[in-house]
């Protein structure tokens, strides 16, 4: 496999505070029975679970449509739509204090989802709440407007991180128009061209009950709890037609080297890319593998002062996404003695990465760190996970792992092995 054009640098030492979301929170409990299922007559399907020992009770509310829905022109749409639905710091706030709960809301390419909790006395006024959101949306210009403004606030923090700037990059050069290369979070000129009118028919098609999931977990009464979902979320309306994924398939990327200035003078980050797997495919618990076993591998092949900064990313989606393997927050100082610290051969790291075949002593250890992994998923959002992705059952991934060979992960790295690389430097250097 040979990246782009080489490159390197000679850098010193660093330290750098990364900031991450965590997808993963702790396990439920073994005792957690199964789902009560049930499908409104509107389409919204809906899954209870009964946990008396619960101190809090979990509604997630999720939309089987991202990003990668929006409309060429208008990126950004859907984050602005979720947005939309709970504009100010006091409707959120009413689920933090007056019911004793959180509210937090997630933007992928594939799904919006909208996580809130209460306390269990209080579950019947949070379905009533959430449901009022879904059914009577205000679409209000003043409120669009200043919900513009608090997008564009946090896309200009992200914009002004170097981590932020090579991941871009990196989508953009690896897909083009194609929605996954596209900002999630839009543009100042793709949100300019958004007005009320657009939101109110983006909603009906994307935001409608049939095209959503809805989860519940806690010390509840089932019976109960399910009265009041089909009296609440009852008039939510279905779609009049519904989104299927008809993208015309990217072109096959550039693999030159890409230089793009970056936001800090001084500080670098290196980026490859290159198409992976879908998240609903045969293959996605062995590609989660092989993304543990090459980012060993790069760490072993990295200088020890710059190992914590290296990674692999399995970016898997409805579609096949991105495989990104990178090196974060390399500090450039010109001032340093020229052999104070080892420069880093990206291109070498790379290819001696993925020359070897798998070994059974990689897969063991990469299966573990899956394994755990995936132990951390919550049962409501495994469930949701199944409805997007269209997975057989909430246990797919877990049957998967205990079937998969270091042959299936041989196979994927073959694949990989045989794609196109992007390759990216983020860097402006820092003057003497």
């Amino acid at each position: 496999m040979k990246p782009g054009m080489p490159f390197q640098f000679k850098f010193v030492p660093f330290l750098l505070l990364i900031f991450a979301v965590n997808a993963f929170a702790q396990p439920p409990r073994a005792s957690t029975p199964p789902p009560r299922r049930e499908t409104l007559l509107n389409g919204l399907r809906v899954a209870l679970w009964n946990v008396p020992s619960a101190s809090k009770v979990t509604l997630k509310l999720r939309i089987h449509a991202g990003a990668a829905f929006d409309l060429k022109g208008r990126e950004g749409m859907t984050v602005l739509l979720s947005e939309v639905l709970f504009p100010t710091s006091e409707s959120r706030a009413y689920f933090t204090e007056d019911l004793g709960g959180s509210f937090e809301l997630k933007s992928t390419y594939d799904y919006i989802e909208f996580d809130f909790s209460s306390d269990a006395a209080n579950y019947l006024s949070m379905i009533d709440s959430v449901a009022n959101a879904f059914t009577s949306p205000n679409f209000d210009k003043e409120v669009i407007e200043t919900v513009k403004a608090r997008i564009a606030a946090t896309r200009a923090d992200l914009a002004a991180q170097p981590n932020f700037a090579a991941d871009s990059a990196a989508a953009e050069r690896l897909f083009g128009d194609f929605p996954y290369g596209r900002p999630i979070l839009g543009t100042a000129e793709s949100m300019a061209q958004i007005d009320f009118v657009d939101l109110g028919r983006e909603f009906r098609r994307l935001f409608s009950a049939d095209n959503a999931s809805l989860t519940l977990i806690g010390n509840i009464k089932s019976d109960l709890a399910l009265r009041g979902i089909r009296r609440y979320f009852g008039a939510w309306p279905k779609a009049d037609a519904r989104a299927p994924y008809t993208f015309k398939q990217p072109e096959a990327p550039p693999t030159a080297l890409y230089r793009i200035d970056s936001p800090k003078t001084g500080i670098a980050e290196i980026r490859f890319a290159s198409r992976g797997f879908a998240r609903g495919g045969d293959d996605f618990i062995a590609s989660e593998i092989l993304a543990s076993i090459l980012e060993e591998r790069m760490k072993a092949n990295t200088p020890a002062e710059h190992r914590e900064s290296v990674f692999v990313r399995n970016d898997a989606f409805v579609l096949p996404g991105a495989f990104v393997y990178g090196i974060r927050g390399i500090e450039n100082d010109p001032n340093s003695s020229e052999n104070s610290s080892p420069k880093i051969e990206a291109n070498d790291i790379m290819a001696k990465s993925f020359a070897d075949k798998i070994t059974n002593e990689e897969f063991q250890r990469a299966k573990l760190t899956i394994e755990r992994k995936l132990s951390r998923v919550e049962i409501d959002s495994r469930w949701l996970d199944a409805e997007t992705y269209k997975l057989a059952s909430i246990d797919s991934d877990a049957r998967a792992l205990s079937t998969v060979t270091v042959a299936d992960v041989q196979k994927a790295l073959d694949k990989l092995a045989s794609q196109p690389i992007v390759s990216i430097l983020v860097h402006t250097p820092r003057e003497n």
